[in-house]
């Protein structure tokens, strides 16, 4: 066979197209790979086992294409959604975020945290998105129980259930020194056995890239502030999406059962995905629009500090994605990527529901909770909730009467309503629901506004750039 006879497969939405020469055959994914080549195999003049290993480096060419397409999160998202049904933003931001497990910059450490009520998927969401990654997985520490452990050679850290780990009530709590912001912590242990005698030494537990989830409302704020807090969809919509998918699997379990497939559309995604993972390259990357980014931000809470390093890493992480595509620049032999306005506002964009909850100190249950107010008229300032509203409340809304004082008291401790202290409480609106709201959307609103955010971007970047130029030395960009 000539070279320019060589087998040739090519993914399609149904499976794969398999050419040699000016021939082509199609190969359908509902069938067993084996039997497809030995169907086609005559026609195209090969042999079957030519056909299966050209269909088995197909998975390293669609990760090339995601590497080198300018739109990675678009062609990714497919393979995502073999994983997890709907949750488009959230499985998206995640998947870039654990980015910062490859990356051997202790200051590059993400916390991410899924919060929601049982059952909703924290545990599929984090499961699927993980399993890419080199990453220790543990159902739930003790008090101590970190300190001891072995991290060495991961890149994530799973903890199934954070429990009450962020509380000091256990001791301090240790679990976020782990962040980029506390760069790990040391901790005296003892070692040694009764017959040689027992020392104190110092062990340094390293900065990681961490996944947990809860079902609380209520966390410790220092461990809250160092945390990605994504919430999950909860609709009626969302559960339908989910059950859809199961149904697909059972189908294609079918398939398999009867030798009509070799394997799950899922296990192919996981495969492909850990496959793009082990070529992301980490690379240096530079942001020269830093002020445009802070101005995404509201400023009236202290917490926008980390809020803005939390921004800047992210627009790195999806910059290293991208670095194919972005203009680099060899510096004594290390690559560096240039990330773009345009690049930023992708991820930021995808971003946008997680950091408006986080910045304003929401999660999706509170903030629906908000929406239940307008329902029941609750719209002024000063507007009072009593028992008896409560009530009433609980039962339009669908919440016992324990969750909706749960919910209350949480927006009293983020300021968003007041109490008067007593037995039953009488909750008080300090703005009106309209104020609130746009606190809310404040960020989101920014980031629509694409045409204004993109030119203000351009322009600090132009100004920052003019003044490196001559500084950069032998570097050369390459577009």
């Amino acid at each position: 066979m000539s070279e320019s006879e060589t087998t040739i497969v090519e993914p399609t939405p149904d499976g794969y197209l398999a050419k040699v020469g000016d021939k082509a055959e199609p190969i359908f994914r509902t069938q067993n790979i084996l039997q497809e080549a030995l169907r086609i195999a005559p026609s195209l003049g090969v042999e079957p086992k030519e056909i299966v290993a050209a269909v088995a480096k197909c998975v390293d060419d669609e990760v090339e294409a995601i590497l080198n397409d300018p739109q990675p999160l678009e062609r990714l998202k497919p393979y995502l959604d073999e994983l997890i049904a709907g949750e488009d933003a959230n499985k998206l931001l995640v998947f870039v975020l654990l980015l910062s497990g490859k990356l051997p910059d202790p200051r590059k450490k993400e916390m991410i945290l899924f919060k929601s009520e049982s059952g909703a998927g924290k545990s599929t969401l984090a499961n699927a998105l993980t399993s890419a990654f080199k990453t220790k997985k543990v159902g739930r520490f003790s008090e101590h129980a970190l300190d001891y452990t072995d991290l060495t050679g991961y890149q994530v850290l799973y903890i199934q259930e954070i429990g009450h780990m962020d509380e000091e009530k256990q001791g301090l709590s240790t679990i976020k020194f782990l962040s980029a912001d506390d760069q790990g912590y040391v901790v005296e242990v003892v070692v040694g056995n009764p017959q040689d005698g027992f020392k104190n030494i110092q062990k340094r537990i390293p900065p990681m890239t961490v996944v947990s989830s809860t079902t609380r409302v209520r966390l410790d704020p220092q461990y809250e502030r160092r945390n990605w807090v994504v919430g999950l969809d909860e609709t009626p919509e969302q559960t339908r999406r989910i059950m859809k998918l199961k149904v697909k699997r059972r189908l294609e379990e079918n398939e398999i059962n009867l030798g009509l497939r070799d394997e799950l559309s899922c296990d192919r995604a996981k495969r492909l995905l850990k496959r793009l993972v082990e070529k992301i390259e980490p690379c240096r990357v530079v942001i020269l629009f830093p002020e445009s980014i802070l101005e995404v931000l509201e400023h009236e809470k202290i917490r926008v500090r980390g809020d803005y390093s939390k921004l800047m890493r992210l627009i790195e992480y999806y910059s290293i994605l991208r670095q194919r595509t972005l203009p680099r620049l060899m510096v004594n032999g290390t690559p560096t990527v240039f990330a773009t306005p345009e690049a930023a506002l992708e991820i930021l964009q995808v971003a946008t529901e997680p950091l408006t909850l986080m910045t304003m100190e929401m999660d999706k249950r509170t903030r629906k909770l908000l929406e239940g107010f307008r329902e029941m008229g609750l719209t002024s300032a000063g507007m009072v909730i009593t028992p008896e509203l409560r009530e009433e409340m609980a039962t339009r809304l669908g919440y016992s009467s324990h969750t909706l004082r749960v919910y209350l008291n949480e927006l009293v401790r983020k300021g968003y309503l007041t109490d008067d202290s007593r037995k039953p409480k009488i909750y008080k609106l300090p703005l009106s629901l309209k104020a609130i709201e746009r606190k809310v959307s404040a960020i989101s609103a920014k980031l629509e506004n694409e045409e204004a955010l993109i030119l203000q971007i351009c322009e600090e970047a132009q100004k920052t750039l003019k003044k490196l130029s001559s500084k950069m030395g032998e570097g050369e960009i390459q577009e």
